[in-house]
């Protein structure tokens, strides 16, 4: 009975000496179970980094498969956003449609797939067709359509950087090439020049020699806006020839890349038809137009001209064109005064008759009889149409300086 209280005191000891180190224990469990699943990690996303190359290139792989792309690419480094590739090519390998020594992609995983969402690229070269009035990429244009390839292109959601890409576009008319910098999202905000150099190009019987451009290019909704200039050496076309015609343009495409619309000032030396010359031709040129042509309106002056010696002062010109399978126009020209001499009605006569195939022919021959009736200076208006060789004068006002009607 004296050595209940030591009994008592041992097991109290004793219980409380457990409960002590049985915490110890089961924190050193939690302790080793903790370190456990972090190096468990650790390994698992070593795995995944060392093995991110190849996760990568096969989201790469399958993304262009999906969309039935012919490409080949090498994979140089994986980071964190970005990966490089270099020697990438796509389209056919004997003439492909694109060519880059290196570009850098931002993709992203979701639910709903892969996406990219950033070029940076280098060395790019690209070639492209105009068919049937609308520009293809080859298969590029698969890239840039939805899956089910039945909508037309459209330019994709994605940040794009370019340095010194160079560009190839052949049609019927003739070849055009060309350099592109810049940078921006293609949906809205790319911003970048393009140079650009068509040797020789032809269109509705027209042939322009040397035509160079040198314009900025914006983004906004998915339409393409050019401004700046655009000159020619020359054009010759089937019944007139206009020397070093210089353009101040503002195009802007529509969101499927397949109509344009715009303005442009306009600017050229001499237009020459026959014995007609046009000298310092200045004014502005609205079109619209797409695969099937363009059309639009025109509003030109010109200081001075000639038919054969004949002088002529304050010439405008107010009217429609149209650009398709051939060239046609209706307008109303005015020449504010036509100084005749000696022998100018022969002048005139030999004119149209040089220029009878002409849209001037029939003019000059209408107004030979005006000038018939009269010695002093008139001035002229006219209202006419032309359409591929065919040329009609509606209408023929010539007024003497003295103000007599002359019809």
């Amino acid at each position: 009975m004296t050595q209940l209280p030591l009994i008592v005191v041992h097991e109290s000891v004793s219980k409380a000496l457990g409960e002590r180190y049985g915490q110890n224990m089961t924190r050193k469990k939690a302790y080793r179970v903790l370190v456990g699943v972090l190096l468990l990690t650790v390994i698992a996303a070593a795995s995944i980094w060392f093995a991110r190359r190849p996760i990568a290139d096969a989201a790469i792989r399958r993304a262009l498969t999906s969309r039935g792309v012919d490409a080949s690419y090498s994979v140089k480094n994986i980071g964190l956003q970005w990966e490089r590739i270099e020697n990438l090519r796509i389209g056919d390998p004997k003439s492909p449609d694109l060519t880059a020594e290196w570009a850098d992609i931002r993709v992203s995983a979701g639910l709903d797939g892969v996406k990219l969402r950033g070029v940076r690229a280098g060395g790019v070269r690209l070639r492209g067709r105009i068919i049937d009035g609308r520009l293809t990429l080859g298969d590029i244009d698969k890239l840039l359509r939805e899956n089910d390839g039945t909508k037309p292109i459209a330019l994709p959601d994605v940040d794009v950087e370019l340095i010194d890409a160079r560009l190839l576009i052949d049609s019927k008319w003739g070849k055009v090439g060309g350099r592109i910098d810049g940078k921006g999202n293609l949906v809205n905000g790319f911003s970048g020049k393009i140079a650009a150099i068509g040797p020789a190009l032809q269109v509705s019987g027209c042939r322009a020699k040397r035509v160079t451009a040198y314009v900025d290019v914006g983004i906004s909704n998915r339409q393409p806006t050019f401004r700046g200039p655009l000159r020619a050496d020359g054009l010759i076309c089937n019944v007139f020839a206009i020397a070093k015609p210089a353009l101040s343009i503002a195009a802007t495409l529509t969101p499927e890349l397949d109509r344009w619309r715009g303005n442009t000032a306009l600017r050229a030396g001499n237009l020459q038809t026959g014995q007609v010359t046009i000298s310092d031709i200045a004014g502005r040129v609205d079109f619209d137009g797409q695969a099937n042509g363009t059309k639009g309106t025109a509003m030109l002056s010109a200081a001075t001209g000639r038919i054969a010696s004949t002088p002529m002062t304050g010439l405008e010109f107010d009217g429609k064109f149209a650009f398709g399978s051939t060239a046609s126009g209706e307008g109303r020209l005015t020449v504010a005064r036509l100084k005749p001499d000696i022998g100018v009605v022969e002048r005139l006569d030999a004119a149209a008759r040089t220029t009878a195939d002409t849209p001037v022919g029939p003019l000059l021959r209408e107004l030979a009889r005006a000038v018939q009736r009269t010695d002093r200076g008139i001035a002229v208006v006219a209202d006419g149409r032309y359409s591929g060789d065919t040329t009609q004068i509606s209408q023929l006002l010539a007024t003497s300086v003295s103000g007599a009607a002359l019809r």
